[in-house]
Parts: C-alpha cells; structure tokens; sequence
C-alpha cells in the first residue's frame, strides 16, 4: 500500500477513523526525551494510535507486521548462512533448513524459496545485495560527512546541537 494513512473503521460503526503518518510523526518528535536507553518513552504514542485502530483490523495489522517482521529475520537467516558458508567454506549443517528459507532477489517484491532458487535466481539476488551494499556506503559516507559538519561547527562554541541550531541564521 503506497498510501500516506491508514484508514480504520472504528468498532462496526459507520465513522471512519484513520491516523496519518504525520500525526504519527508530530506525536513522536512531541514525545522523544532528549536521551533515553528504551523506548518506554513510545509507549503513550502507541496507546494513542492503538485507541484510534479499531480491535479487528488492529489484529490483522499486527499479524501483518508480525509475519513480515519474520520473514525479514528468515532472510536474514539465509543471508547470514551464506555469508559464514563463504568465510569457512563448509556447507552450512542443515542444508535442509536453509533451502526452506527465503532469498530476497529485489526488496520485498520477489522472494523465491533458497533451495528453488535458480542460477537466475542467485544472481539477481546477487545484483540486489550490491545495490544495497552500494547505497548503504553512499548513505553512511553522506552521514558520516554530515556528523563532522555538525562536529566542526560545534567546536569550541557550543555544547549542544540544539544551542548550534538557535545561533544559525537560515536563509529564506
């Protein structure tokens, strides 16, 4: 679903209840602590949207992020299992087991199953891996620079980002 919201029918009744993202959004920048060790701190954001959801449709959304949660963490099993067969050079011990797994050959559009997997198959997975691998360096180095900008400015005058951000003069 390429929408902006999610909308929700409240209890069987006629009144359509929908939060968008960027009510989600202002509630969460409303709520984070300037430093936390959890995500306690969520909890009030989640209560909130969780009274606008009504209890059938909830359910199915949490099933649905729960199993593609899993699936995730399935393809992350076969990724790992590869990648440590490549260090070692042995097979991996349950080569059954991780032919039952799933192989992600673009995101989340195709997933075949690792042992129907064709030759095809492992190099179109293999050309999504570099393109992943390719913008996940081009992001961290783009963070990385940006972190020293803010570092840099930072230097000797200020002691927080928020006291750096009150003293820049924006330009309109």
């Amino acid at each position: 679903m390429n929408h902006d919201y999610e909308d929700f029918d409240d209890d069987g009744g006629d009144e359509l209840v929908f939060v968008t993202y960027e009510q989600i959004d202002k509630m969460i920048k409303d709520s984070i602590p300037d430093r936390s060790d959890n995500d306690e701190w969520l909890d009030p954001v989640i209560n909130e949207i969780a009274d606008r959801i009504a209890p059938t449709e909830a359910k199915r959304t949490a099933a649905r992020m729960l199993v593609k949660a899993r699936v995730g963490r399935l393809t992350q099993n076969a990724n790992n299992a590869l990648r440590k067969w490549q260090k070692s050079g042995q097979f991996p011990l349950d080569l059954m087991d991780l032919a039952r797994l799933p192989l992600a050959l673009d995101g989340n559009k195709t997933r075949v199953r690792f042992g129907a997997a064709s030759a095809t198959d492992l190099t179109d997975a293999m050309l999504y891996q570099a393109r992943i691998f390719a913008k996940t360096a081009e992001a961290h180095g783009d963070l990385l620079a940006a972190i020293n900008s803010l570092i840099e400015a930072m230097r000797g005058r200020f002691t927080t980002v928020d006291e750096l951000f009150a003293n820049i003069e924006v330009e309109s």
